[in-house]
């Protein structure tokens, strides 16, 4: 039996892209000094247009001390949600008191990716519940962004999903990091 091979003409650093693609790594978006801890990975819609007085919220509980960041995967339609704005906030549940807000223009969010709100590091954060709350202080119809979602119910059992005021059967699909 011959075996052929084939030379290939890959440079350094995208043989190490390679290799982390390869071994599942992500590179580039994490802090080096972050993990993850809940990790909600499956969507099979969205939640609709997020417009003005329209609030998403996903509670869940840190499994880890000091907890850091949130990612959450948005959708703006292929980049036509360009003009809206949205506002991520964090507070523990049952708390009116935010934590960390951030507003980001939608133009900067890319369709379909992870949106990533880092904050710093929450001290005794394992077993506690929180709330992630998601608005658009401008959103309409046409110019809104929206959030990936998981409809199957039970997925993330140590949280609920909440649009618009209503309890929602299944999951954001989000990501939490803590140091």
């Amino acid at each position: 039996m011959e075996i052929h091979r084939r030379r290939t003409n890959v440079s350094g650093r995208s043989r190490a892209l390679l290799l982390a693609a390869a071994l599942g790594l992500h590179c580039g978006s994490e802090r080096a000094t972050t993990f993850r801890d809940v990790v909600v990975d499956h969507s099979d819609r969205t939640v609709g247009e997020i417009v003005s007085g329209v609030v998403v919220e996903q509670t869940f509980v840190a499994n880890h001390d000091d907890m850091s960041g949130v990612a959450v995967v948005f959708a703006t339609y292929h980049g036509r949600a360009k003009n809206c704005r949205v506002v991520f906030s964090l507070r523990a549940a049952g708390a009116s008191t935010q934590i960390y807000s951030e507003l980001r223009e939608c133009a900067r969010i890319e369709d379909g990716g992870y949106a990533r709100f880092d904050f710093p590091a929450l001290p005794g954060s394992a077993g506690q519940r929180f709330t992630v709350q998601i608005e658009s202080p401008n959103g309409r119809a046409g110019d809104a962004a929206t959030l990936w979602m998981s409809s199957v119910p039970g997925l993330y059992p140590d949280g609920a999903l909440t649009l618009a005021g209503v309890p929602t059967p299944g999951a954001l699909r989000f990501i939490t990091f803590h140091e």
